[in-house]
């Protein structure tokens, strides 16, 4: 069984949606950049788009790239991940820490000299505390933090030792001939006041020449965490701090439904008694599935869902309803756990809150549950409410529960129980509960009973499967199920069933659980 992971990946050899080429420019061009004052680039993308699996390939090709180069050629790589860090004062005691331990570990004495010198700079001060007075004024920390800070360096040589350390630092770093990238990855997982704390790290603290820092982050994250910093907007804040803003390019929907498409054929192929009705797929795919899928989390996320829930009941199940049904548990949970509680409404079974509105008109009915709909998407999801959006899920609950889609007056197909009963469609009453159990045990009749009854076994046989069936209560529900399969049969079948039920009619007496006012089982085997 299979599962895919959400973790990024390291090689170009693993690259399924073609982002190396651009992952080989971003390495180019930090290899040829020659500025000698500190350089900043903004690597934008949203959660799920693949930024640190591209930072991955972008390093592979400058590792590969320098295999010709001198030492003193090569770029030096710092990799700081900042979300490993509880608080702020954490965060830029490590940063330092970091930076000293990769220049003291490299075994180039110059470079060592630089870590040493780090080192200093990092014990000088208390980092929360003193932050402020280093390279200009960073005002976060209140006005009562900054007196303290204040008062403790006009005590001594403290102020001094600071400005001396960075200084220092400053000119070893200017005559060093390798650049340093320095990459913080994940920035968009801080929270506002760390945002915060690393763009002021980069823009003042740890401003250094030769140093070239590789921001990645949704930039929409960190807009809104740096709003109002030095009275500005967050927006024109970090236009002051990134030289070069690089947006990743979109993934082509194409690339993400091919993968999709893929993994699905995979699931299906190894799964082989799973229901999969072509016609029914094509309904819901492209308008409904498809159209929910906008990166490569969202593939892994669908695709072990889906693999995990058939994994139990593959067989008694759907498998384009079980996709599309996973959709809106992924995509919009709280709609998801408002069908689990409407069953009534969505098949047909006792449909009670009609019962005493027999009298609302169509529009009616779509009026109120698409108002219904429409406050669970508010507090569901990142899916913009309008009207577009809003009709668009009413259309997909409708192609999924046919009874629902008449109600409302967004019927797409002619409603056939006996055709959802026999492809086991989560619009029939009988079958809905499965899709949210998972509970193979507690299915009383399997498929391949049903279908070895009706195709295969002969009149003396069939009659002992269906006296055996009417002993544990559940002849009634078999017959039903053979009734919607009446199509399918040949005529030499109905004729052998029609014996073994004229046989085994006396001996019928069961009703159905589900509704008192059916007939008999013995009723039934006669029609």
């Amino acid at each position: 069984m299979l599962y895919y992971s959400d973790k990024p990946i390291y090689s170009n050899n693993d690259d399924q949606l073609d982002r190396h080429s651009f992952a080989k420019l971003l390495a180019q061009s930090l290899l040829n950049l020659s500025n000698q004052d500190t350089f900043s680039i903004g690597l934008f993308g949203k959660w799920g788009s693949g930024k640190t699996s591209i930072v991955n390939m972008m390093l592979q090709e400058i590792e590969f790239q320098q295999n010709n180069l001198s030492e003193k050629e090569k770029l030096l790589i710092v990799h700081f991940e900042p979300w490993n860090f509880s608080n702020t004062d954490q965060l830029l005691t490590q940063f330092f820490i970091r930076l000293s331990n990769e220049f003291r570990n490299t075994g180039d004495k110059s470079l060592e000299k630089i870590g040493k010198a780090l080192e200093k700079y990092s014990d000088a001060f208390d980092l929360l505390r003193t932050v402020p007075y280093v390279g200009g004024l960073l005002s976060f920390l209140g006005k009562k933090g900054a007196i303290i800070a204040g008062n403790k360096l006009k005590k001594g040589s403290d102020e001094k030792d600071i400005l001396k350390q960075k200084e220092f630092i400053f000119k070893l770093l200017e005559k060093q001939s390798n650049k340093i990238l320095v990459i913080i990855d994940d920035i968009d997982r801080l929270s506002n006041a760390q945002i915060r704390q690393v763009f002021q790290l980069v823009s003042s603290v740890a401003k250094f020449p030769n140093m070239i820092y590789l921001l990645v982050f949704d930039k929409d994250i960190v807009v809104n965490a740096l709003e109002n910093v030095q009275k500005g907007s967050g927006e024109n804040y970090l236009e002051k701090i990134i030289q070069m803003p690089i947006q990743i390019p979109d993934i082509h929907n194409t690339k993400l439904l091919q993968i999709l498409a893929d993994r699905l054929n995979k699931i299906l192929s190894e799964h082989k008694e799973i229901g999969f009705q072509q016609t029914h797929w094509q309904t819901l795919y492209e308008p409904y599935i498809a159209v929910h899928i906008n990166n490569l989390r969202d593939v892994n996320r669908l695709c072990n869902t889906v693999q995990f829930k058939i994994t139990a009941i593959y067989s008694e199940i759907d498998f384009t309803d079980m996709v599309a049904v996973s959709v809106i548990e992924i995509k919009f949970p709280k709609i998801y756990e408002w069908i689990k509680t409407n069953k009534s409404l969505l098949t047909g079974e006792f449909d009670l809150p009609s019962l005493g509105s027999q009298n609302k008109s169509q529009q009616e009915w779509y009026s109120l549950y698409s108002s219904k709909i429409q406050n669970l998407l508010q507090y569901d999801s990142d899916l913009k409410v309008d009207n577009k959006n809003l009709e668009k899920i009413m259309e997909f609950l409708a192609c999924l529960f046919p009874y629902f889609g008449q109600k409302i007056g967004k019927a797409y197909e002619v409603y056939d129980k006996n055709i959802v009963r026999k492809n086991n469609q989560i619009a029939h009453p009988e079958k809905f509960d499965r899709y949210f159990n998972l509970d193979l045990d507690g299915i009383t009749i399997k498929k391949y009973e049903i279908f070895n009854a009706a195709f295969i076994l002969d009149v003396k046989d069939f009659v002992k499967f269906l006296l055996e069936q009417e002993k544990k209560g559940t002849s009634y529900e078999f017959l039903e199920e053979l009734r919607a399969l009446i199509s399918d049969l040949s005529p030499d079948r109905v004729k052998t069933i029609s014996i073994a039920l004229l046989t085994a009619s006396p001996c019928l007496d069961t009703y159905s659980q589900k509704n008192f006012l059916l007939l008999p089982s013995s009723t039934l085997a006669s029609i």
